[in-house]
């Protein structure tokens, strides 16, 4: 009677384990499809399940990783690797690597103040904020890792949560033009004085010292960013230059475009809440005045300088798929033509 018994229960432990690999076959295969349909044509603002979208950008990210490899080029991108530019909150026991130009001053509001609630639930983040008269320079002292004393690497060995925030890297660029160096610009701080000398100098032939008075054209400012394969400030640099790859282990890798999606999800891993997600909270980013003027500015550029210019951001394209500015998803990612983006050409040109 007990061998009988025994056998039984070997039986339908035997039955349940083969039912169970069964279901978790099905569900990679499912998942696997979902992945390979987003991947080639599925717009990722159609992805419901942010951690398939997540999946997703993984995948990417990991190609990309192997292609830095792979490539010669990778050792300039080991040499970029700065830990400054990332920040630990140690409550939430979060790292952010803060890109410039994708909305990282709205993120560090956000983590500043998740950081303080974590330890008082009752804190006033109007109140905090509006102490702080200057949010980048309070998170580089209190929060950067060269001031905490932590290498990049004794962060990452302590296991915590890590992201970073990306942008489509032509609205990245009209963005960086228009703030820095366009008629326009808002910051007229001396070291962008330099660079708009600089790139008169090196491509306008202007030779003396202009001051404020001149600025160089979105064309020159192209031109010169392709002539330094976007070795340039890091405003300006490609994002995948930035990232410390491919050694930093990326939680999740957010796209301004959908940050407001996104930030859910990351406050619910660091079990924070913030009403701050990024610029693009509570707008669409098509109706983005830089969105726009990319698509005005954009193809008045010949083509040689636009495939120059993608084949220098090539990665930065490459680890969301990003729309290029004829894409009627512009400036989504899209997760489409995966062999095309590899093979450095612009869908739809």
């Amino acid at each position: 009677m007990r061998t009988y018994l025994q056998c039984l229960i070997l039986l339908v432990l035997s039955v349940t384990v083969l039912l169970w690999f069964s279901y978790c076959r099905t569900q990679d295969n499912t998942m696997a499809a979902l992945v390979n349909l987003v991947d080639h044509g599925l717009p990722l603002n159609q992805v419901s399940n942010l951690e398939l979208a997540q999946m997703i950008i993984r995948k990417r990210l990991n190609e990309t990783r192997l292609l830095m490899k792979t490539k010669s080029r990778g050792t300039v991108y080991t040499k970029r690797c700065k830990h400054g530019r990332f920040y630990y909150y140690n409550n939430i026991h979060t790292l952010f690597l803060a890109l410039p130009k994708s909305g990282n001053t709205n993120w560090k509001k956000s983590l500043l103040i998740g950081n303080l609630v974590a330890v008082n639930p009752k804190t006033n983040s109007t109140a905090v904020l509006k102490d702080i008269r200057n949010i980048q320079a309070k998170t580089k002292y209190e929060y950067g890792l060269p001031h905490l004393n932590i290498s990049l690497n004794t962060a990452i060995r302590g296991g915590p949560f890590i992201f970073a925030v990306m942008r489509n890297p032509w609205t990245r660029l009209v963005s960086g033009y228009k703030n820095k160096l366009g008629p326009m610009r808002s910051d007229n701080s001396s070291h962008f004085i330099l660079i708009r000398e600089v790139i008169l100098r090196e491509i306008r032939k202007v030779p003396q010292r202009i001051g404020e008075s001149l600025s160089p054209t979105f064309r020159e400012f192209v031109e010169w960013l392709v002539l330094h394969k976007g070795l340039v400030d890091r405003h300006f640099a490609p994002q995948s230059t930035l990232m410390c790859l491919p050694q930093t282990p990326y939680d999740i890798m957010v796209p301004i475009e959908h940050a407001e999606q996104f930030s859910k999800m990351i406050w619910a891993r660091v079990r924070t809440d913030s009403d701050l997600s990024g610029p693009y909270d509570g707008h669409d980013a098509q109706s983005q005045s830089s969105t726009i003027d990319a698509m005005k500015w954009l193809p008045q550029l010949d083509r040689k300088l636009i495939d120059d210019f993608y084949k220098v951001y090539k990665y930065d394209f490459d680890i969301m798929n990003y729309s290029n500015f004829t894409d009627v998803d512009f400036p989504y990612p899209i997760f489409r033509n995966t062999m095309a983006h590899a093979q450095g050409n612009i869908n739809n040109s």
